[in-house]
C-alpha cells in the first residue's frame, strides 16, 4: 500500500463544495489547470486525397454557412462554437443553404490551386502540423472569402460582399505558385512560423482597402478569425472530454503549499492506494496504483487508476484523421472518410477492427495526458483521468466519490485556522465512527530548518480514536 498526497483549500473541503463531507474528488478540465500547455496535443494532418478533399469541403462549408447566417440575421454573434463538423455534406438539411454551399464548395474545392494542393499532400504523404496548417488555411482564406462573398453578393444587398467578392485588392492577395512551392518546401515549418506575424496584417489589409475597418464584428470574424478557429475546433474533435484530478507522489514542497493550498491555509489529504481490478481494463499494469471510487449517482465501487506523470519537453505526435473521437460515426464514415463510393485508408484502419482502434484511442489518451513539461518536474505529480462524464458540461457533476478507507490522514497547513482544523476533525471523527474505522491520523505541516523543506509531524492527541472529546 502506497500513499498519495492531494492539496486542497479548506473552502473546497468544508466550504461551499463540502468535498470532505461528501468524500469527493473533483476533476478539472485541462483549461482549468495551471499549466498553459496542459492538454497540448502535438497534432498533425496527414492523409490521402479523400480526407484532404473532405477537409477543405468542411472548411468552405463552414465559411459559406456562417456567411449566409450572418447576412440573414444581424443579431447573430459568430464565434468558434458555430463551426460545425457533425453535418453530412451530401445532404445539408436546409435547401437554400445546400444550394449556397454547393455553389461555393464546388468552385473552391475544384479550383486548380486546391486540386494541385490536395494532389501534392496526398501523393507526398506530408505531415502538416498546427502552424503549418494555419499557414495553408490562411493563405487559401483570401480565395475562399472571394468565392463565398461573391456568391453572397448575388443574394444579399449588403455592399460588403460585393466589395470583397469583386475587389482587385483581394485579387492581389490570392495565393499562387509561390504558395504551392512553400507547402512543398523542406522549410515549411520556418515559413509557417514567420507567417504568424503577417497573417493578421494581411487580413486587416483586405478590410482596410475596401473601407471595412468599421464593419460589424461578424464580418471582421469571417475575414480575420474563422480560419484559425477552424483548426482549434478540429483539435477538439480528438480528445475533448478529458478531466483530470491531481495528486503528488511525495509530501508537497513549500511553493506547492503556497499555490495549491491557499498560502498554507489549506490541507493535504493523504490517500492510500493498492492493486486490484480496474475502472479501465484496457490500461492494466501490475504496477498501477488504484483507489476505490464510484459515480455520485452510482451504487457499485470500482477501482480508479492513478499514475505518475512523466516530464518531457517532447510531446508525442497525434495523427488527426486517425484520432477523431467526437463526431457522429455515420457522418465521419460517409462525409469525412468516403467520397463518390471510395473509402480513405483511414476508414479501413479505423473500422476494419473498431474495437482495437477504440482500445488504442483510450490508451493514447492516457499516454498524452500523463505528460507535462519538464519545468513542472519538481511537483512529482500523479493523476487520474476520466473520460466521457455523463454530465460533463456542469462543473458540479465532474466528481467521483472516494471510499473513506482510502483516506488515511490529513495534514494541516502551517497557517490553517484553528476553527477550520476543529471542523475537519469533527467531520473525520464522525465518519470514522460511522464507518467502523479504528484509526485516522492528523498531522501538522511545518518548515524544517534542518532539512530546509516542508515536513510534517503527527498530532497524536487529535488522532482517531482520541483521548480528547471532539
Amino acid at each position: 500500500m502506497e500513499r498519495l498526497f492531494r492539496l486542497r483549500k479548506t473552502e473546497s473541503l468544508i466550504g461551499e463544495h463540502q468535498e470532505l463531507e461528501n468524500q469527493e474528488i473533483f476533476f478539472a478540465s485541462p483549461d482549468e489547470l495551471n499549466d498553459p500547455l496542459e492538454g497540448f496535443l502535438n497534432i498533425f494532418w496527414q492523409g490521402d486525397r479523400i480526407v484532404w478533399r473532405n477537409f477543405f469541403k468542411y472548411y468552405i462549408y463552414n465559411l459559406s454557412v456562417m456567411t449566409y447566417c450572418a447576412a440573414s440575421n444581424e443579431e447573430l454573434n459568430l464565434s468558434r462554437k458555430d463551426i460545425n463538423f457533425n453535418v453530412d455534406l451530401r445532404c445539408v438539411p436546409d435547401p437554400v443553404l445546400r444550394e449556397f454551399y454547393a455553389d461555393c464548395g464546388n468552385e473552391f474545392v475544384n479550383s486548380e490551386l486546391v486540386i494541385e494542393l490536395v494532389d501534392y499532400l496526398s501523393r507526398s504523404d506530408k505531415k502538416l502540423f498546427r502552424d503549418e496548417l494555419a499557414y495553408v488555411l490562411n493563405s487559401l482564406h483570401v480565395m475562399a472569402l472571394k468565392i463565398v462573398f461573391f456568391q453572397a453578393s448575388k443574394i444579399f444587398v449588403d455592399p460588403v460582399f460585393g466589395a470583397i467578392g469583386n475587389s482587385q485588392t483581394v485579387d492581389a492577395q490570392l495565393p499562387g505558385r509561390a504558395f504551392l512551392d512553400a507547402v512543398a518546401s523542406d522549410q515549411l515549418a520556418t515559413i509557417a512560423n514567420l507567417h504568424k506575424v503577417s497573417a493578421y496584417e494581411s487580413s486587416i489589409l483586405i478590410l482596410g482597402k475596401v473601407a471595412l475597418a468599421e464593419r460589424k464584428g461578424n464580418i471582421l470574424y469571417l475575414v480575420t478569425g474563422i480560419q484559425f478557429d477552424y483548426i482549434e475546433r478540429l483539435i477538439e474533435l480528438v480528445y475533448d472530454d478529458i478531466y483530470i484530478s491531481c495528486f503528488m507522489m511525495d509530501f508537497p514542497k513549500a511553493p506547492m503549499w503556497g499555490y495549491y493550498a491557499d498560502g498554507h491555509k489549506g490541507c493535504c489529504l493523504i490517500f492510500s492506494t493498492k492493486q486490484t481490478n480496474y475502472l479501465d481494463d484496457y490500461i492494466k499494469k501490475t504496477s498501477d496504483r488504484v483507489m476505490q471510487v464510484k459515480r455520485l449517482s452510482g451504487k457499485n465501487w470500482t477501482s480508479m487508476k492513478v499514475s505518475q506523470v512523466k516530464y518531457s519537453n517532447t510531446y508525442p505526435e497525434v495523427c488527426f484523421f486517425s484520432s477523431v473521437g467526437h463526431i457522429v460515426t455515420r457522418v465521419y464514415q460517409d462525409s469525412w472518410l468516403s467520397e463518390s463510393g471510395n473509402r480513405s485508408y483511414h476508414y479501413e484502419q479505423r473500422y476494419s477492427n473498431h474495437d482495437a482502434w477504440r482500445d488504442n484511442y483510450y490508451t493514447e489518451a492516457h499516454r498524452l495526458f500523463f505528460q507535462k513539461a519538464s519545468t513542472w518536474g519538481d511537483e512529482n505529480e500523479a493523476r487520474a483521468i476520466i473520460m466521457n462524464f455523463p454530465e460533463q458540461s456542469s462543473i458540479s457533476d465532474r466528481k467521483l466519490m472516494y471510499h473513506f478507507d482510502n483516506l488515511q490522514g490529513i495534514v494541516f497547513g502551517a497557517k490553517t485556522p484553528a476553527s477550520d482544523k476543529y471542523k475537519i476533525m469533527e467531520i473525520i471523527h464522525r465518519k470514522c465512527s460511522e464507518n467502523n474505522r479504528d484509526q485516522f491520523k492528523f498531522y501538522q505541516a511545518f518548515f524544517s530548518h534542518i532539512a530546509g523543506e516542508m515536513d510534517m509531524v503527527e498530532l497524536s492527541g487529535m488522532n482517531y480514536p482520541s483521548p480528547t472529546n471532539i
